[in-house]
């Protein structure tokens, strides 16, 4: 656990915020490298990156805010205000799933407002957004967020005693596992990129895969009460993996409707 980089007065650098840059940055040079055999100009797509970074932190934020509502109570500047109590400055606080649903509808309209091809941008960026994803939970591990559930597991991890996490004991790592998910994720993707039958077919695919695997890790997650929708006799229902659900559910109508009677696609990469 690192969640701090360095800090000068009070201006702080998180580790956390440093993987975000990093995911950004890296899931742009994979778009500008796939993009150029497909004739996607780069500027655009360093403009849409521009979109989805702004867009996806306001989603990110938006849903922590919905699913931590007693946390602002009382003090509703909180939720925007970048100055902290202890005189640091930033904002703490997103949901990575709040951030995907908020910036795929802003890159689909940006891109028809561009007069690019919808489906073929967001099949050409679903897996930088695997890449981005997984970058992202390293930061979650050296912030000490998202924590998993106590196990005993030869790779169990136990946080340092500096850490209010260390009382956990050992726990799942399940950043790591959502890490190593996105990266397999973004694999399928570069593989299924080279045989695409139909326009839409990456993006559908990275929905439908996407969800089993946040689904699954979601069990071993270890969760406050505001993010428990509901019990399932002993299964906690959470946010996330209702909103999984759902994007399994729009990734398999969408795959079923682009595919039907579709032209075989020339594959690339």
């Amino acid at each position: 656990m690192y969640p701090t980089l360095f800090q000068i007065g009070h201006f702080r650098l998180s580790t956390y915020g440093l993987m975000m840059m990093t995911a950004f940055i890296a899931g742009i040079w994979l778009a500008v490298r796939r993009g150029r055999a497909r004739g996607v100009p780069a500027e655009f797509i360093q403009d849409i990156s521009t979109v989805i970074l702004l867009s996806s932190l306001l989603g990110a934020r938006g849903l922590y805010i919905l699913t931590h509502l007693d946390e602002f109570r009382g003090d509703w500047w909180s939720t925007v205000n970048p100055m902290q109590a202890d005189g640091t400055i930033g904002i703490a606080g997103l949901v990575l799933l709040g951030g995907v649903l908020a910036a795929i509808p802003a890159a689909i309209w940006y891109t028809r407002k561009r007069g690019q091809n919808v489906l073929e941008v967001i099949d050409l960026l679903s897996p930088s957004l695997a890449l981005g994803m997984a970058l992202g939970r390293v930061g979650c591990l050296l912030n000490g967020c998202c924590y998993g559930k106590s196990c005993e597991l030869p790779w169990a991890i136990t946080y340092p005693e500096s850490s209010h996490l260390h009382m956990l004991g050992a726990i799942h790592p399940t950043q790591a596992y959502l890490m190593l998910g996105d990266l397999g994720l973004m694999a399928l993707l570069l593989w299924l990129a080279r045989r695409r039958r139909f326009p839409g077919q990456i993006f559908a695919s990275f929905l439908m895969a996407y969800a089993p695997l946040r689904f699954t890790v979601e069990f071993l997650r270890d969760y406050e009460a505001s993010m428990i929708l509901g019990q399932v006799g002993t299964w906690s229902v959470t946010t996330s993996q209702m909103i999984s659900l759902g994007m399994f559910l729009v990734g398999a109508v969408l795959h079923r409707m682009w595919s039907g009677g579709a032209p075989t696609v020339e594959a690339k990469a």
